[in-house]
């Protein structure tokens, strides 16, 4: 633990307590050292102290070492430095550990809202759950840090690890890349929430045992800045919510003081009810330092005027609803940030973000308030509540804003200019068939695409949006203007275009003030001539911790491009490797993740090669009929 102060001009404490075990059979005194490295291995500092250990029993190892000028770690600036633990005793080898650590400030509060290291910042945030894209629910260290890479690429400097303890080593990635992280223990505690044979059964008698794992293995890491006790509790509005809560909190501060304690808040009861009882848990919130309001961003201004202290941010929020979350998050200071759901696509919970077509005259679905009202029984809403699956077989989720394949998703275009990522971004939406409604979930999106390849559909007026945060949007197409629209936060940043499709070249500009800012052009592809594999990386290490994930696409003569489903891959892989999966981001695609054919969807598809131990040459092909061949190697070495 570390104690900061006087900024990077000062100096900090850090705190290292270690706990020593004697398995002999003799009681022995140990030298112990501790010694401070930077991120150059450089010695910043030192202690030493001698301390005896009786057999049988631990011993407490307590060191206090300053560091002047500490360099702090943050998002931008990860840096980080390593202790070195030595114990030393007479006729015995030396036993040492290494820990990295990072030295940090954060602080959270009403009026400034989040800052680390005294600077303010916005919580940009996504959920994930710890399952790997086509890998499944496995935590191959690669696969772990290429999530971690991909969010940051995309504007992510926070996620919430919903809802259970990730792998080390991701918490390791956000530490190195500067990735904040909502560090979250629990989806259910004593109230089953949907799975009758769900970790309730267990939590009365584990939780402690629990609660002292986590932190003691986590809290070491600079990049987790807050506790999270549990998400949409079922008992949080009841009397054996608040006790739980109460009894969760104080034995997380009894182990790390120093971070804040939170929760994902919803209103569980009113789900089943059909009436409002989020004032209900009034008094549970009081208990957290923070709280996370799932879906809530309608209850931010209105709880502030009762609860001016209290500490909110999105834990949860729609992607459809993107803009109202973010504009809140931003500003107002006491709501610290927003998470989607999700950051990135995920296995189960199929069809949460589906979007689909019906006919106009279709009825409408039931909710589960709608089922509710209607007396529907418990048990039956909880069945449809965990598995809405219905056919075709859908097996992600589809919420994500990116696909599982890590490839961006028509809300994280959206997201890029809210959050100033990109001063432009454009999508058309797909044509819809005449006597079709388009049906879209709030975790869902439209059936829009970035792309302007839309064979068949010559002459149909197409909807085209266009994202900026300019004042003033034009479009053109080949050359030829198709018209100019304002654009303010009363539009949510969103020009709408009626575009008849015509192959070619469609080019938006944003202008601010008369002055252009930005542009995003779309040009339709040809016909697909050629595979082209792309690696994420051309040499990987001989472990089988480590991946190499292969972009394949379908190309046409120009290199575009051609966002064609169907065109069935052929894979062979020769070499010191194998193919770990294959697949693509269609969420009704059922193939195996082991089959070596997979068809392409929207142009696409992935391979994931995974070292067979050794060290040498991976090769893989891709073919596909009347189209040239993709071929790629892979460099495995130390």
């Amino acid at each position: 633990m570390c104690k900061p102060f006087g900024g990077r001009r000062g100096k900090a404490v850090v705190d290292i307590t270690a706990t020593l075990l004697n398995r002999g059979k003799e009681n022995k005194e140990v030298d112990c050292s501790v010694t401070i490295l930077d991120s150059s291995g450089q010695k910043v500092g030192y202690s030493r102290t001698n301390l005896q250990v009786s057999t049988g029993h631990p011993a407490a190892l307590r060191q206090s070492i300053e560091i002047e000028r500490p360099q702090l770690w943050s998002p931008d600036r990860p840096y980080r430095y390593t202790a070195l633990i030595a114990i030393n005793a007479e006729d015995e080898n030396e036993d040492r550990i290494e820990q990295a650590f990072g030295i940090r400030t954060i602080q959270i509060d009403a009026q400034s809202g989040f800052r680390i290291n005294g600077k303010k910042i916005k919580l940009k945030g996504g959920s994930i759950h710890h399952d790997n894209g086509l890998l499944g629910a496995v935590a191959l260290d690669r696969a772990e840090e290429r999530k971690i890479e991909l969010l940051k690429a995309n504007g992510y400097n926070a996620i919430r690890l919903s809802h259970n303890p990730s792998s080390p080593y991701l918490l390791e990635v956000c530490d190195r890349l500067g990735m904040l992280v909502i560090d979250e223990l629990y989806d259910v505690w004593e109230r089953e929430k949907f799975m009758p044979q769900g970790y309730h059964l267990f939590f009365r008698d584990h939780w402690e045992k629990d609660v002292e794992e986590w932190i003691s293995t986590n809290r070491n890491h600079p990049s987790v800045v807050m506790w999270s006790i549990g998400n949409e509790i079922m008992e949080a509005a009841d009397t054996s919510g608040f006790r739980i809560a109460q009894n969760l909190a104080a034995k997380v501060r009894s182990l790390d003081p120093s971070r804040p304690v939170t929760e994902g808040m919803n209103d569980m009861k009113g789900i089943f009810s059909g009436k409002d009882h989020w004032d209900e848990q009034a008094g549970h919130m009081g208990l957290l330092d923070v709280v996370g309001y799932n879906y809530k961003s309608h209850k931010y201004e209105s709880d502030h005027k009762k609860y001016p202290q209290r500490v909110m941010y999105g834990s949860e929020s729609y992607p459809l609803k993107a803009y109202q979350y973010w504009e809140k998050s931003d500003r107002l200071p006491y709501v610290i940030g927003d998470f989607v759901w999700t950051a990135m696509d995920y296995l189960g919970e199929a069809n949460a973000g589906n979007t689909k077509y019906v006919s106009i005259n279709a009825p409408k679905e039931k909710s589960i308030t709608d089922m509710v009202n209607e007396g529907v029984p418990m048990d039956v809403i909880a069945s449809f509540a965990a598995a809405p699956v219905k056919l075709p077989a859908v097996f992600v989720s589809g919420s994500g804003d990116l696909d599982i394949t890590g490839e961006k998703k028509p809300p994280m275009y959206y997201r890029d200019v809210l959050w100033d990522n990109s001063p432009v971004e454009m999508l058309v939406h797909a044509p819809i068939a005449d006597g079709m409604l388009e049906q879209t979930t709030d975790w869902g999106w439209p059936d829009e695409w970035p792309s302007w390849t839309w064979q068949g559909s010559e002459g149909k007026k197409l909807q085209v949006r266009v994202f900026t945060k300019g004042d003033r949007v034009k479009l053109e197409l080949n050359g030829k203007l198709i018209g100019e629209s304002p654009v303010s936060d009363r539009s949510e940043f969103i020009a709408a275009f009626q575009v008849p499709y015509q192959a070619g070249e469609l080019k938006a500009t944003a202008y601010s003030k008369g002055k252009e800012i930005g542009s995003r052009t779309l040009r339709s592809a040809g016909r697909p001539v050629a595979v082209r594999l792309t690696a994420d990386r051309s040499e990987i290490r001989p472990d089988r911790n480590d991946l190499s994930f292969i972009k394949v696409e379908v190309v046409d003569q120009n290199g575009l491009l051609v966002p064609t489903d169907g065109i069935k891959f052929k894979f062979s892989l020769s070499g010191e490797g194998e193919l770990a999966a294959t697949g693509n981001g269609n969420p009704v695609d059922m193939e195996s993740v082991n089959s070596t054919t997979v068809a392409s969807w929207k142009g696409r598809a992935q391979a994931i090669i995974r070292p067979n131990g050794k060290k040498g040459l991976v090769t893989l092909k891709a073919s596909a009929d009347n189209i040239s061949e993709g071929r790629i190697q892979i460099l495995i070495k130390e």
